[in-house]
């Protein structure tokens, strides 16, 4: 369903959430991880229903699916924003959500 490209590098800033990380617009480089989807409408669905994205209820949805262009490599990709209340929420200074806690990603 999702294939591994690579990674990935987009401009925004990581919070940490607790069990998960939220990408919200802003300054800053966020790590992600890059993936083709060659079954493409079926897995966006598989993806939203997992991160709790109702396109017809955006209002009530936790992330918002939107195509961004990518810093590193030069394309757009679908990622998903937090929709939450940011305010409060620390920031993963890494930009890295594997690096979290201070430890190089494996």
């Amino acid at each position: 369903m999702l294939v591994p490209v690579g990674p990935c590098l987009l401009e925004g800033v990581l919070l940490d959430l607790g069990e998960y990380p939220g990408l919200v617009v802003g300054p800053g480089i966020v790590r992600g991880e890059l993936f083709s989807m060659p079954e493409g409408d079926l897995a966006l669905g598989i993806l939203d229903e997992y991160e709790c994205y109702d396109r017809g209820d955006e209002e009530h949805s936790l992330y918002l699916r939107r195509q961004v262009p990518l810093v590193d490599p030069d394309e757009t990709a679908w990622v998903y924003l937090y929709n939450g209340a940011a305010h409060g929420c620390p920031v993963v200074a890494s930009g890295d959500w594997l690096d979290r806690n201070g430890r190089a990603p494996p």
